[in-house]
């Protein structure tokens, strides 16, 4: 009788660990969605005010002189990038994405996989808009052994760039 309730005790402190450890895995995972999901949130957000100020991206790369970029992701922030700059003053040479073959909303489009990247027009920047795998995306970027004229932008860079109020009368 000894041996059974030492064998249910057992049990249940086994249970109650591995229960406890998949808990906070589990929470551990939801807090970074969370994280990433907010991180979308405020970029998206800061770029509506920015537009609904009359405030484009294309400022962004005409100060910094960048006239030829490559947009990597093809999911909804980079098809609103661009959708933004497509027929402006900015070349979009192409878009970069490791599993879609084309933007789902904007036709005419030229979609690459990352390895072809050096086969391509060199660009002058690569504006990166899944922020949430901006590290492992710049591995796969640095690995490409691209030229050192190319810069790697983050999307939410380009976006934050507005918010500084010595730049709001500057570029104007």
């Amino acid at each position: 009788m000894r041996a059974l309730v030492y064998t249910v005790l057992v049990i249940e402190l086994l249970f109650a660990f591995f229960y406890g450890r998949y808990i906070r895995v589990k929470e551990a995972k939801v807090k970074k969605l969370n994280n990433d999901f907010r991180e979308y949130y405020e970029v998206v957000s800061r770029w509506i005010i920015l537009k609904n100020s009359g405030r484009k991206p294309e400022e962004y790369f005409r100060f910094h002189g960048i006239k030829r970029i490559a947009i990597y992701g093809a999911g909804p922030l980079g098809e609103m990038l661009y959708q933004e700059l497509f027929g402006g003053e900015i070349q979009i040479l192409y878009v970069v994405d490791q599993t879609r073959k084309e933007f789902e909303n904007v036709k005419g489009a030229k979609v690459i996989h990352p390895s072809l990247i050096p086969n391509q027009e060199t660009p002058d920047a690569i504006v990166i808009t899944p922020m949430v795998f901006k590290t492992a995306i710049l591995d796969v970027l640095c690995n490409l052994n691209l030229p050192n004229s190319v810069s790697f932008l983050m999307l939410d860079e380009i976006v934050n760039f507005f918010m500084s109020h010595e730049v709001q009368n500057e570029i104007i």
